[in-house]
């Protein structure tokens, strides 16, 4: 009897085929049609549309955001004023936006001027990003996003290193809480 991987054998009891065993007619996507054999769609325009929806704002270039347009992408947010800056006489928002940071942080945005402090941060190092807003997103984490695969390998490198730290300390017997 043949040896079988326990990964086929799995596959093929919950009725698998496996991908050398299937035949290339099955994985084949005809563009012209723009649907699966079954008839789901497999591109709609409509996901590739950055364009402005019911004037909210999908994605945005970093320099071209300024706090009027945060506060018009998030229309759930910034209702509470939790007080106002003497400095500049604007309001602070108690239920803002947060931002991420390369260490794996995030930082609120309650009034302009936080966001020009994190635009500049991120300008600085990164340039004219394209940062991405999700008004719907369940985590608070999850509705910003910026849009550049330097930012994002320094924040993963950041956390690799802070990984790597915290499992030394607990090969030494060291407690990390």
């Amino acid at each position: 009897m043949k040896k079988q991987l326990l990964k086929e054998r799995f596959q093929q009891l919950a009725g698998i085929k496996p991908l050398y065993e299937q035949d290339d007619e099955d994985l084949r996507l005809e563009p012209e049609d723009n649907e699966y054999e079954d008839g789901t769609e497999f591109y709609d325009e409509e996901d590739y549309d950055f364009n402005p929806e019911d004037g909210v704002v999908d994605e945005v270039e970093l320099e071209d955001l300024d706090f009027e347009t945060l506060k018009a992408s998030f229309p759930k947010f910034y209702q509470k004023e939790k007080f106002t800056r003497p400095q500049t006489g604007e309001p602070v928002y108690s239920d803002a936006i947060s931002f991420p940071n390369l260490d794996d942080s995030m930082m609120e945005i309650g009034d302009s001027s936080a966001l020009e402090d994190w635009k500049e941060k991120v300008l600085r190092r990164f340039g004219n990003v394209e940062i991405e807003f999700n008004d719907e997103a369940k985590n608070y984490f999850d509705r910003v996003f910026v849009h550049s695969d330097d930012f994002n390998d320094a924040r993963d490198e950041f956390i690799r290193g802070k990984m790597s730290a915290m499992q030394g300390d607990m090969d030494k017997g060291r407690s990390i809480d």
